[in-house]
């Protein structure tokens, strides 16, 4: 009589080949993840800049998008404002790039300089 199953020694090199995939394909999942992570921030403040210049035609008020930073200078977010003479209003949107440690934004004066993951260490 014949017995069903699998040896021990089919189930240490499937389980060896499966591993050596993985390895393989996690630094290239990685880096595809960090690519969507970017072009949805991008697609955000673009969305936000639309939404600044709609709520300003609007309201026929200046608004502005204020970007956040931290201690060290880095962007932590932004918030799109409506102003009424030199006084801002209550934010319409707020973003917060806290969750997206991974992710910089660099904005100067002249405009966005850089939107880009930070490669590991």
């Amino acid at each position: 009589m014949r017995q069903r199953g699998l040896t021990l020694h089919e189930i240490l090199v499937t389980l060896a080949i499966t591993s050596v995939l993985a390895l393989v394909t996690a630094p290239s999942l990685s880096r595809s993840y960090s690519r969507a992570q970017v072009r949805s921030i991008a697609e955000m403040v673009s969305q936000d800049l639309s939404l600044a210049k709609t709520e300003a035609l609007k309201r026929n008020r200046t608004t502005r998008i204020k970007f956040t930073k931290n201690d060290a200078g880095l962007t932590t977010g932004w918030t799109v404002t409506p102003t009424q003479g030199d006084q801002e209003l209550a934010p319409i949107r707020a973003f917060d790039l806290q969750p997206y440690a991974r992710i910089r934004l660099e904005v100067s004066p002249l405009g966005f300089t850089n939107i880009g993951a930070v490669t590991a260490c």
